[in-house]
């Protein structure tokens, strides 16, 4: 099987089986001990390895979530409900429905399906509809627009909009450095680009979110036992209520080091290059890119029936839905499936 298809789940490292198997084993054999030592020890140090991979200075800013979804809903539950919410039309239903469903007033950006978030039509959106929240995608889920983001940060900065990216489809492959970045909140689910699977997922937080919008939920993690009765701390704690996914933390630590090892540079450029190949072969057999902003390592193509029967036939793993046809591309493909897929395409 030639596996291109990360944007819908990434697969996970071959050295997660022994790793899972192992803390599995110790749980069994050691109980809360094991539990306790994780907890003092393993998943501070996994937040500062975070921290230091994606350009946090403060490690507590750090936020390990189930998914997206969940980090949006807190989120949601934080933020002030007199801001207006500015949301993207094609954008993932995940990402925009808790904003309504928890009575925010929203105004809502056409996007042309995803294809045209040009930095001009956002900041121009933006001007007319004056939001004080906006919640977009880094990478569009359907057609890999990649969001130019540097001019849209400076406006949003300048006119006191916070900015929440879902970066879901390019935290992993794309390199984030969160606080050059500039975002008020990054937040992805770890099982696509970050290759650490279902249950664990990240929110990074921008330097002073915290104290301008602090936690509306609480659990476990946001109380220290050390007092009777237990206190609340505020912090970015609150965002972590309940116990840790510790096995789903240790997963996401060991896809984070494989990342490291190879360099978040070169994961992108191999990245890209195969894209790029890929989207000189989809051309030549009449197939375009809906993206036209590039940067990203997925293509959506609008195709039929036929064309997703003619890669399955060859077991070439993608996604046919609605119409479109969407490949992606990760560190693990190689060009030798590169030659597959144009072959694929020219029968």
């Amino acid at each position: 099987m030639i596996y291109l298809n990360t944007a819908g789940f990434g697969q996970l490292y071959p050295t997660a089986v022994e790793l899972t198997r192992r803390l599995t084993q110790e749980q069994v054999d050691l109980g809360i001990i094991e539990v306790n030592k994780s907890r003092a020890n393993r998943i501070p140090a996994i937040r500062s390895q975070i921290a230091s991979y994606f350009g946090v200075a403060d490690p507590r800013r750090v936020c390990f979530m189930p998914n997206t979804s969940v980090g949006i809903n807190f989120l949601a539950a934080s933020l002030d409900k007199d801001k207006t919410v500015a949301l993207f039309q094609s954008d993932y239903p995940s990402i925009t429905y808790p904003w309504q469903l928890q009575g925010f007033p929203t105004v809502t950006i056409d996007t042309d399906t995803g294809k045209d978030l040009t930095a001009e039509m956002i900041i121009q959106a933006l001007k007319e509809k004056k939001p004080g929240i906006m919640v977009v995608s880094h990478v569009h889920w359907q057609t890999g627009t990649l969001l130019e983001w540097d001019e849209i940060r400076s406006y949003c900065k300048e006119n006191d909009i916070v900015t929440i990216v879902d970066a879901t489809q390019s935290l992993g492959v794309i390199p984030i450095q969160m606080d050059d970045f500039g975002a008020d909140v990054v937040i992805s689910s770890g099982y696509k680009w970050l290759n650490a699977g279902f249950g664990i997922g990240l929110m990074l937080l921008g330097e002073g979110f915290c104290e301008r919008y602090p936690p509306k939920t609480a659990g476990y993690a946001s109380f220290s036992f050390h007092l009777d009765p237990p206190e609340y701390v505020s912090g970015p704690s609150g965002f972590e209520p309940g116990s840790s996914n510790i096995l789903g933390i240790e997963v996401l630590s060991d896809a984070i080091r494989t990342k490291q090892d190879i360099g978040a540079n070169e994961i992108y450029e191999h990245c890209l290059s195969l894209t790029r190949s890929a989207e000189a072969h989809l051309s030549r057999a009449g197939l375009q890119p809906l993206a036209r902003t590039k940067g990203s390592s997925i293509i959506g193509v609008n195709a039929n029936q036929t064309v997703s029967d003619r890669l399955s036939a060859e077991e070439i793993n993608h996604t046919f839905r609605d119409g479109v046809i969407r490949l992606s591309f990760h560190h693990t493909n190689t060009e030798e499936e590169i030659a597959v897929l144009k072959d694929a395409l020219s029968d």
